[in-house]
């Protein structure tokens, strides 16, 4: 079944996102084959949630600041390498999670284009947002590397993790929906 969701999410487009931190956002997706417009409201995040996961990272970080991972040693190299493959396998589950609960919406053709219209400037931004979160990863990284710091490889998965959830909203099929 979670093959089938994963499936039926491929096909799916996102064209139009609302961001709005004083309103619920949305995002407008259009499926490929069927050009049926779905929407997904977003909620608004649990503050108490989110500074408990703040808190619990500050702690993890702390403990793991002073153990050694040498890129030299075989089973350091695994570990990084399979924390990596964790981090993007969370970024797709956490994107494919905010867009299972969609609802199929009407809207005339002209309202459709001029989403598509708004949607392409917002394409440019999300775009360079991505750019700027691989950035910050591969520096992140870098430096992990280079000096082995612990707290910038938990820092850069992060990243990591932030940057495939956010390669996700933009397929080949979206920039085509534009042209």
């Amino acid at each position: 079944m979670a093959s089938e969701v994963i499936r039926k999410l491929e096909k799916l487009i996102p064209f139009y996102r609302k961001l709005d931190k004083d309103q619920v956002g949305y995002t407008l997706l259009m499926d490929q084959q069927s050009e049926k417009v779905y929407k997904v409201e977003h909620g608004k995040t649990n503050q108490y949630s989110f500074w408990i996961t703040w808190a619990l990272l500050l702690a993890f970080m702390r403990m793991v600041k002073d153990v050694p991972l040498p890129m030299t040693d075989l089973k350091s190299f695994l570990i990084v390498i399979t924390s990596m493959i964790i981090s993007g396998l969370i970024g797709v589950y956490k994107y494919n999670n905010v867009y299972k609960d969609k609802r199929e919406v009407y809207y005339t053709e002209y309202v459709i284009r001029e989403y598509i219209h708004e949607g392409k400037a917002l394409l440019k931004r999300e775009v360079y947002s991505t750019v700027m979160i691989f950035s910050i990863f591969a520096i992140l990284m870098a430096l992990f590397v280079t000096y082995g710091w612990t707290v910038s490889l938990v820092f850069s998965l992060i990243f990591l993790g932030l940057f495939v959830y956010a390669a996700c909203g933009l397929p080949l099929a979206r920039f085509k929906l534009y042209k």
